[in-house]
């Protein structure tokens, strides 16, 4: 037996195997590629950008002996002592090949292919690939535990008949399940060209082995070489011209059989068992964006030569080497692979295929395109691109989603004769979602800003529309809103601003794009603002020259007096009447106002009525009209007054008894034809109007807290007819105070009023340390500090009149109750038991 020669061959077998695709041998040829195993490169602004994702390349299977662990070889003494491994079959276990997740089937024939050995039914002969590695297998027949060093399960290959008495070589054969013709089970030559009992030669991989078991045995033989970058294209490997790895090198024989193996990490492939004496033609696939430059056509030796870049062999009891094949990138390409991302997860996974018929977009950046489509294994290429900058982008197939690149397309720059050949786009099956939220807010100043304080706009129509879907929501109370479940897409967002406000965010057109993909699933921040079509309100200060309140023929307008609008927020606008009496303010956002003037000296306001303003809620865009502010003069005719005393009522029976005092600080209204007036009661509980015309006038009180009336009696008024020039007295109002003689308390809250707006919003916080005074109607004084949440309190408070104040700390003014030039306080009737509270001191430092 010629064992030393045969061990020539004895190494590992790496073969190709195209996974999970039914492709045709031209369809093959297409498949190859220039990507590194395990890497994906893609060319940005010039230079490039190495994104580590794992990439789906062929895979490899070796036979191995019966050891644990296996080890791969291809003699073997004995039949029962083959065995089948999947991937890399030795440490370090980073083969450039590997098999792609799956179920298998394998068989052993001849060397010829053309002769099934193996015995039992094709369902035992499965086995199920996980990791790039065998994993398990079904049935009972070819169960073992061995396995090699990188965890592949050795698969026992018997039982299969014995090749001939004089024939040592067999071939075993490994594709996948989606790629097995079933309906050839174990009959001869029946299913055409390429097929071998239902396993198809150009969709599987096969290793040759020998066993030497027989009295004579026929040695087998290597065909090994380099697959090299040709950089200029020369056909020869000059110095600095790197090896190509997995890159498929395919020998055919004679009888049909074909064998494939990928190069390695270097270049470099070595293909065994081959018989003695056959003729093979060895070629390669060249890969995506490349052309084939060598072998040339030549001579090489007797038996050896190249012809239409392949190499003629005939074995003649010797290894071949020297096989060389030189490949150069295509200038001025653009090319790379459009897979299927079966787990979403933006990186191409072992089992993960390609996706044909995929259109791709090349966009340069003056605006011009050019379109190619991906082929059965998903490849694309461009060429004849032009110099320059481009952006690569893909038309997402129907019920797709693209997962990679995470977002947009893929830039790319050209140089003079350069080329890009490994940009990678994926795609899963299906409609991956995202979300979309976003504010709509009231710009109160229509600066197109959500400046503080602005709030929400709740009930407004929000709609996102794009790629045939179009979709509603509407603002919640904060003004939020959200779309849930969007599928990957562009799409435009929108708002319906409400009756009688304007868009003020985002500028014209006044939508905002969105992208939503897998780069940008949870979108955010979208921002619609609107502002209130402004309103306004008007008046009118006449000359009620007859003190009716209301404006007849003939009372004419009353010019130059002061008329003052206050908001919410305690903001005050000032105008002042013309000559025909009318006052407008313009530009008026809604909300609550009150109307107010400041009588002209030597006038009583006669309206409108009681308290003598108007109360205005102000809508979006209203035109608020027709409001009347009346004053008489003074001194037409013999003047009256009316005068009276506030009592207390301590038996409460509506009479004033001897030793019953007055009450100080209550407020007493006068309401008549000619006016409408306030006054306070003095120490000893006295008031009085003077200077009134002649009329009826109606006197009612203000009832102190803590008390209740009891005279006059119900409905508490006094109604007065006042002749001219009469002064009538004696109007008495009594009020019997509630709760004993319990006493009280004053209480309230110091601020630090940040926006020193006079109103508690925003970032204002409590103030402490601040010494606070309250000072009763005897002059005597109580001082406190506001604690450390600003609080203060003053307690066991006998009922009566105080005045609350602050002392200002040095470097502050108050923005409330007073101003900063006028400090303020508050005066306090406390009744008996009433705990007073609410008091608010605002400073600015």
């Amino acid at each position: 037996m010629r064992v030393g020669r045969v061990a020539v061959g004895a190494l590992a077998f790496l073969f190709s195997l195209l996974a999970f695709a039914q492709l045709s041998r031209d369809e093959v040829q297409a498949r190859g590629g220039s990507r590194t195993p395990g890497r994906d490169v893609v060319f940005r602004g010039g230079g490039s950008e190495a994104e580590e994702a794992t990439v789906a390349v062929f895979g490899s299977i070796a036979t191995a002996g019966s050891g644990n662990p296996a080890v791969p070889q291809s003699l073997f003494g004995r039949k029962e002592d083959a065995f089948l491994v999947g991937g890399p079959a030795t440490a370090p276990c980073f083969f450039p090949a590997y098999l792609a997740d799956g179920k298998y089937y394998f068989q052993v024939t001849d060397s010829s292919g053309t002769r099934l050995l193996s015995t039992d039914v094709v369902a035992q002969r499965s086995v199920t690939v996980k990791g790039g590695v065998i994993s398990s297998y079904d049935g009972s027949a070819h169960g073992t535990d061995g396995k090699t060093a990188c965890g592949s399960l050795a698969v026992n290959l018997m039982p299969y008949g014995d090749a001939g008495s004089q024939k040592a070589g067999y071939v075993a054969w490994l594709t996948p399940a989606a790629n097995f013709d079933g309906s050839v089970t174990a009959v001869d030559n029946v299913c055409g060209a390429g097929c071998f009992h239902g396993f198809h030669a150009d969709l599987s991989l096969q290793a040759a082995f020998r066993v030497e078991d027989k009295q004579s045995c026929e040695p087998t033989f290597c065909v090994s070489g380099t697959k090299f970058n040709d950089l200029n294209g020369n056909g020869v490997r000059d110095a600095g011209e790197a090896g190509l790895s997995g890159v498929t090198i395919r020998v055919a024989a004679d009888n049909g059989m074909l064998i494939s193996g990928l190069s390695a990490a270097d270049g470099s492939f070595r293909i065994c068992g081959l018989a003695d004496g056959a003729n093979y033609r060895v070629v390669e696939v060249p890969q995506n964006g490349f052309r084939a430059t060598g072998p040339p056509d030549r001579d090489i030796g007797r038996r050896v030569f190249s012809r239409g870049g392949a190499y003629i062999i005939e074995l003649c009891d010797a290894d071949q080497s020297g096989l060389d094949f030189g490949n150069q990138a295509i200038p001025n390409a653009v090319g790379g692979f459009k897979f299927e991302d079966l787990n979403a997860n933006g990186a191409r996974d072992p089992g993960e295929p390609g996706l044909p018929g995929v259109t791709l977009t090349l966009t340069a950046s003056g605006g011009a395109t050019k379109t190619a489509v991906t082929d059965a294994a998903g490849n694309f290429l461009f060429t004849d691109v032009t110099p320059g900058s481009y952006v690569l982008t893909e038309v997402v197939p129907p019920g797709f989603s693209q997962t990679k690149p995470a977002s947009g397309g893929i830039p790319i720059t050209i140089a003079s004769g350069g080329s890009s050949l490994d940009s990678v786009f994926g795609n899963f099956r299906g409609i991956l979602t995202g979300t979309v939220s976003g504010l709509k807010f009231n710009d109160l100043n229509g600066n197109g800003v959500q400046d503080p304080g602005e709030t929400g706009l709740s009930g407004v129509t929000i709609t996102l529309s794009g790629g045939g879907i179009t979709r509603t929501t509407t603002s919640g109370s904060d003004g939020t809103f959200s779309f849930a479940a969007v599928p990957f897409g562009t799409y435009t967002a929108s708002e319906t601003p409400p009756a009688n406000f304007v868009q003020t965010a985002p500028p014209s057109p006044g939508t905002i794009p969105v992208l939503v993909d897998f780069g940008h699933q949870t979108v955010t921040g979208l921002v619609f603002g609107n502002r209130a079509i402004p309103g306004s309100i008007a008046c009118t200060v006449f000359n009620d020259l007859n003190g009716n309140g209301v404006r007849d023929a003939g009372e004419p307008g009353q010019s130059g007096v002061a008329i003052q609008l206050r908001n919410a927020a305690g903001q005050v606008l000032t105008a002042a009447s013309d000559s025909s009496g009318n006052c407008s303010f313009l530009g008026l956002q809604p909300g609550t106002y009150t109307l107010s003037e400041t009588v002209p000296a030597g006038f009583a306001q006669t309206a409108p009525a009681l308290p003598g303003t108007f109360t205005i809620n102000l809508s979006p865009g209203q035109n608020a009209t027709g409001f009347l502010f009346g004053n008489r003069a003074q001194g037409q005719g013999p003047n009256g007054s009316i005068s009276g005393t506030k009592f207390n009522d301590v038996n409460g029976n509506g009479v004033r008894d001897p030793g019953e005092p007055g009450l100080s600080g209550v407020t007493i209204q006068l309401a008549g034809p000619a006016t409408s007036l306030t006054t306070t009661t003095t120490a000893s509980g006295d008031f009085s109007f003077s200077g009134l015309a002649a009329g009826t006038y109606t006197l009612s009180e203000v009832v102190p807290p803590g008390f209740k009336q009891t005279a006059p009696p119900a409905p508490g008024t006094v109604s007065v007819t006042l002749a001219s020039g009469q002064n009538f007295t004696g109007v008495l109002f009594g009020n019997q105070a509630q709760g004993g003689g319990q006493t009280g308390s004053i209480s309230g809250i110091k601020y630090l009023d940040i926006d020193a707006n006079g109103v508690v919003n925003g970032l204002d916080r409590p103030l402490a340390g601040i010494v606070i005074v309250l000072k009763d109607s005897s002059g005597a004084t109580r001082r406190t500090t506001s604690g450390a949440d600003g609080t203060f309190t003053f307690t066991n408070l006998p009922a009566g009149t105080y005045v609350l104040s602050e002392e200002l700390p040095p470097n502050f003014f108050q923005t409330s109750p007073g101003t900063p030039t006028n400090p303020g306080g508050f005066t306090i009737n406390l009744a008996p038991g009433q705990n007073a509270t609410g008091f608010q001191f605002l400073n600015k430092c």
